[in-house]
């Protein structure tokens, strides 16, 4: 049995809900193993990216002349390649909440988004339109078969892995792919103009 699997059935089993567990036991145990799981997840991935010589890493001192060290990778963790460009791996996430779900990572390593520079993040964006293509969502109309593309930064705000990537998500159905609530609110327009003004100032 895989380490995932084993992990994945002492979570259904041994670590179980009991019969007369309160509701703050069962909310203790959830979050224990919830807690668990993503620690298992992160320690996959950090693994996998550590076998990666990237662009701001000492190259000089890799003893493989490709980029990606694609057997030590596989041994860390199984990966699917699909698109390689100068700045940027796209690859089959082994974990997918559909099937097509894609990772699409920069070769240049940064925790976040604004620690990328901008020439590895152009090249993201038309990276998942090819792979968009690919994947048979290249719809004419928004009533079609749908896709998200999700990228995290920072715990709160569900990001794992320390290694800025973007998810390519096929949603073809309301079962799987992303689920997500949207907790809209309407703005006071006279806030959203003063914080506006504020923005702006910046961005000059």
């Amino acid at each position: 049995m895989s380490g995932n699997a084993e992990f994945l059935s002492n979570w259904r089993t041994t670590r179980g809900v009991q019969i007369g567990d309160d509701a703050e036991g069962i909310a203790s145990k959830a979050k224990s193993m919830f807690s668990a799981f993503t620690d298992r997840v992160q320690e996959g991935y950090s693994s996998a990216y550590n076998a990666l010589p990237l662009h701001n890493q000492d190259l000089d001192a890799q003893q493989e002349p490709s980029w990606f060290k694609l057997s030590r990778f596989e041994r860390e963790i199984p990966s699917f390649k699909l698109l390689e460009t100068k700045y940027s791996y796209s690859f089959l996430d082994i974990q997918p909440i559909s099937k097509g779900h894609v990772l699409v990572i920069p070769k240049y390593h940064g925790a976040m988004l604004h620690n990328i520079p901008d020439e590895f993040l152009a090249d993201i964006l038309p990276v998942t339109k090819k792979l968009v293509k690919a994947l048979g969502l290249e719809v004419s109309t928004p009533d079609e078969d749908g896709y998200n593309v999700l990228q995290n930064n920072g715990r709160i705000a569900h990001q794992v892995v320390d290694h800025v990537h973007f998810h390519l998500i096929p949603k073809r159905d309301p079962e799987t792919g992303l689920v997500i609530g949207w907790p809209a609110n309407n703005a006071d327009m006279g806030e959203l103009s003063e914080f506006a003004k504020e923005l702006t100032s910046k961005l000059a």
